[in-house]
């Protein structure tokens, strides 16, 4: 079998790698429908979220963290409702309507991390 030129093989490299560029800019990958991971930034350390595995793996409907879903509201972000510092007692803050959320999932079902070290990082 005769080999090709040394300049053979860069220009169909070239073009190879051309041909990749360009299918790739034409034809990219739909982004995912669901967010993949949530990081939610704290001061007592950043908590990243896989909220991929919680809906496809733990089965998960939107309702069951987006409880504003129950009542007609198409609203996802937990701000909409919960406002960062909250001096408002009918309503919890951000942080404690997020910790009240994952720490009662993960106590009733007797999975997941309940500590703060497990979910918040440096």
């Amino acid at each position: 079998m005769q080999q090709l030129p040394p300049k053979t093989l860069v220009a169909l490299a070239i073009l190879l790698a051309a041909l990749g560029l360009v299918a790739y800019i034409l034809f990219p990958k739909a982004p995912p429908m669901d967010p993949v991971r949530i990081l939610f930034e704290g001061k007592a350390g950043n908590v990243l979220f896989d909220h991929q595995i919680h809906a496809e793996t733990y089965g998960l409907d939107c309702a069951s963290c987006h409880h504003n879903l129950e009542y007609g509201d198409d609203t996802f972000s937990c701000l909409a409702c919960h406002e960062k510092d909250s001096d408002d007692p009918f309503m919890l803050s951000y942080t404690d309507a997020l910790h009240d959320q994952c720490i009662q999932c993960h106590e009733e079902e007797q999975a997941g991390p309940v500590d703060c070290a497990s979910c918040h990082s440096r």
